[in-house]
């Protein structure tokens, strides 16, 4: 809850239930802290409760809808935002419908599909007359799954931008150091902020931090912008690290504003898509150079957004044209990563018969492309299995294995999910 404490904030619900069972509000906030808890079918009583005292409660409907997404039924998503919007029009339920996308694709099909649908809501809703005061609320979400299409992002992209910026024009706010910057004539040492929601025991912090601290203090002032408030070993580092760190107010108005204290000459943005928050913080022009990188592998199609910094070692030929960024391609990765301490001093483990491949990637990254590759490796090693790492819902793994079964049925015997385990048994496992 907002008292951050949701233990506290779960007791004090029920107990507002208890003495008032039709408030659909406290119903409606139980389900989403069972929904932060991975209580998933709590969290669906808790909406259902809730619309069952107010049908026309608009933020359980999101909110239900929400819980389907992330379980990958995004049918049953977008019917409970049409549910809603028939109730209201509500332009961030018309933008959530929008967007919605299946965590698990069936096919190339199916992606095209759903890539037609967003394109033709889109155009509906830019030729429409909408206003957003508050997108990170309002709309809550970005378009995540896009980036694992395998096609070009750039346009449709592009198109959410525009979208935006028309309906919510306080995003594009513009800090006034910004209007008079000359390149090389401030004086002083450039200021670099980096700015991210995953500055914690997140893959975004273990791919910038040894980055961060390598900079030359002597030739640069360095500010770390954090949204996060997960307090743990790696978030400690950056906190008392030599640069100046910064919490962010998860207020996108607030944060802008102490972004723009520092006057920065350069914002890097670790990732940009993965959360609202430095989604559209993205959309205010903050320092005279702002670049991203690819702590998601999306060009963000924002027109703030100066530099895409990549690398010739991932991006095909040509790949300027899928960014609406000027790409910047190093001759190495953009990003230094320490040695894992959890692969120190294992022991090797005793090696089972036969081969085993394992496969430790997130299940929504599962292109359906992928799955002829799969069938031919295992068809080519007859006597190997490969083992994919259980996703953090549990209908994931479900929706994978209904794919696999039709389209690799000669294989699928060989193809097991193993539950998630913690960074230690994942290095035992490697």
């Amino acid at each position: 809850g907002d008292i951050g404490d949701s233990i506290a904030a779960q007791g004090l619900y029920e107990k507002a239930i208890s003495i008032n069972p039709g408030m659909a509000p406290a119903h409606n906030n139980l389900g989403n802290i069972k929904k932060d808890n991975k209580d998933y079918r709590g969290a669906l009583a808790c909406y259902e409760a809730a619309l069952g005292s107010d049908p026309y409660y608009i933020p359980a409907h999101k909110n239900l809808a929400d819980l389907f997404e992330r379980a990958g039924d995004h049918k049953a998503a977008k019917n409970v935002y049409n549910q809603g919007i028939n109730l209201r029009p509500d332009a961030g339920l018309r933008i959530r419908e929008a967007l919605a996308l299946p965590i698990v694709m069936g096919s190339n099909d199916q992606i095209t599909e759903c890539r037609e649908h967003l394109r033709k809501k889109l155009g509906e809703l830019l030729n429409d007359d909408l206003n957003l005061e508050d997108p990170v609320r309002e709309v809550g979400a970005t378009n995540f799954l896009l980036a694992y299409h395998g096609r070009d992002d750039k346009d449709i992209q592009r198109q959410i931008a525009e979208l935006y910026k028309k309906i919510c024009p306080s995003l594009t706010f513009e800090s006034a150091h910004t209007r008079h910057w000359m390149a090389g004539l401030e004086g002083g040492v450039p200021r670099i902020g980096f700015v991210s929601s995953f500055f914690h025991g997140h893959t975004i912090a273990m791919l910038n931090k040894s980055l961060i601290d390598g900079l030359p203090k002597a030739r640069f002032d360095v500010f770390i912008f954090s949204f996060s408030t997960v307090e743990d070993a790696l978030s400690i580092k950056f906190k008392t690290g030599n640069q100046q760190f910064i919490s962010l107010p998860k207020n996108l108005t607030r944060a802008r504003q102490r972004i723009a204290e520092a006057e920065l000459d350069i914002l890097y943005f670790t990732d940009i898509g993965m959360e609202p928050l430095t989604y559209f913080l993205g959309f205010s022009r903050l320092a005279p150079i702002q670049c991203v990188s690819w702590g998601h592998p999306v060009t963000t199609g924002i027109p703030n957004v100066d530099y895409f910094l990549s690398s010739r070692l991932i991006e095909p030929e040509n790949a300027h044209e899928a960014y609406s960024e000027k790409l910047i391609e190093f001759g190495g990765l953009p990003a230094c990563v320490s040695r894992p301490g959890e692969y120190i001093g294992l022991i090797e483990q005793e090696r089972s018969t036969g081969q085993r491949i394992v496969c430790p990637q997130s299940l929504f990254k599962f292109h359906p492309d992928f799955d002829l590759m799969i069938c031919g490796i295992l068809k080519s090693l007859p006597d190997a299995c490969l083992q994919i790492i259980d996703g953090s819902h549990p209908a994931w793994s479900v929706l994978l294995k209904r794919r696999m079964l039709k389209k690799l049925s000669s294989v699928c015997d060989r193809i097991e999910i193993i539950p998630r385990r913690d960074k230690k048994a994942m290095a035992e496992l490697l």
